[in-house]
């Protein structure tokens, strides 16, 4: 299993580590909400004004969505001291339940996103069940299969999805 460490400001794994997100990285959330979102939709920079519009839209309802939640743990991810990405989740009635986990196109294939999942489940195996929900156009459904996260449910747009209980004590 992987050593984890708990410093006062960050979780450390190897050249992976937390950081609690800040209003002053609002401009990082933004690059990182454009460039997935475009990912989803399939538009290609350079946006038209059109586009950015949509996006900025999206993004500043997203934003107010997520400062509404006073119980969420959002952190940004770094790697090799860049950032990289984000995870934001929720621990409720012992289920740990994924907002977001982005990482930034040029850092993904580094197992980045895995060792976060890792960390997660480790620091909360004790907590029931973990789950999110994921477009149906998302590009990354495939990785979360992969690290054992079965389809529930559906609606138009989402997939509700669960770790698999097998996969709560092995490594992701």
């Amino acid at each position: 299993m992987f050593d984890w460490k708990l410093s006062s400001e960050r979780l450390i794994f190897m050249d992976i580590y937390l950081k609690k997100y800040k209003v002053s990285n609002s401009d990082f959330a933004k690059q990182l909400f454009f460039e997935i979102k475009s990912e989803e939709l399939n538009f290609t920079p350079p946006f038209e004004k059109s586009i950015i519009n949509l996006l900025n839209f999206q993004f500043n309802a997203y934003k107010n969505n997520l400062e509404n939640y006073t119980n969420l743990s959002n952190y940004l991810i770094y790697s090799n001291n860049n950032l990289v990405g984000r995870l934001i989740f929720v621990v409720e009635q012992a289920n740990l339940h994924i907002v977001e986990l982005s990482i930034l196109k040029k850092f993904r294939r580094n197992n980045i996103g895995k060792k976060t999942l890792q960390y997660i489940q480790k620091k909360y195996e004790k907590v029931g069940s973990f789950s999110l929900y994921v477009r149906k156009n998302n590009p990354f459904i495939e990785f979360y299969k992969k690290l054992e996260f079965e389809i529930i449910s559906e609606d138009e747009i989402n997939y509700f999805m669960k770790l698999k209980k097998s996969s709560y004590k092995k490594e992701l």
